[in-house]
């Protein structure tokens, strides 16, 4: 009797704990595929070096189009002189990580003045802008170029189409916009 018992109890233990063994091992496959996939993933997320010379990915842009933008609309104090730059000269090294020095300055000069006790901000609106949720074209040119073509429509601006040629040169800078 006692014997029977204990074969009644092993075979419930057993049919107990052999669904949750399957199904542990399960979850745990899922686990390593979801993981596998994650990898997977993040490194397609990583541009090779040929892909990162070849044209900028979505966030790329967005990142240099917006710190142009926070480059150019700098803090100041109650009239206008800006706070962290002191001379035209100054701002326009502080763009040179992300445009080059030409694209830079023709923004530099519409909306900034230099006098003697610093750099200030001619009140002005900014100027029309990429806008990072519309659509885009995207024109490689083959030796390291881009032209991204966008056209937009703003209350301040109504419709325009805004052309940044980007050159990858070990990133991607701004070397000419123009506005239409």
């Amino acid at each position: 009797m006692r014997n029977k018992a204990v074969a009644v109890l092993a075979m419930c233990v057993l049919i107990l704990i052999i669904p949750i063994l399957i199904l542990s091992g399960q979850a745990g496959d899922e686990e390593m595929a979801t993981a596998g996939s994650a990898e997977q993933i993040s490194q397609e997320n990583v541009p090779s070096d040929s892909e990162t010379a070849s044209r900028p990915t979505h966030a790329q842009l967005v990142s240099i189009t917006e710190k142009f933008m926070d480059l150019l609309v700098q803090e100041t104090d109650e009239s206008y002189r800006v706070r962290s730059y002191n001379s035209i000269n100054e701002l326009t090294d502080a763009f040179t990580k992300i445009a080059k020095p030409s694209a830079a300055k023709k923004y530099i000069d519409y909306y900034y003045e230099e006098k003697e006790d610093g750099l200030y901000l001619l009140p002005a609106e900014t100027p029309p802008w990429f806008q990072s949720e519309a659509e885009y074209e995207m024109i490689e040119s083959g030796d390291g170029t881009v032209k991204v073509i966008q056209e937009n429509q703003t209350e301040l601006h109504g419709s325009y189409t805004l052309e940044l040629e980007l050159t990858y040169d070990d990133s991607w800078k701004i070397t000419e916009t123009k506005h239409s």
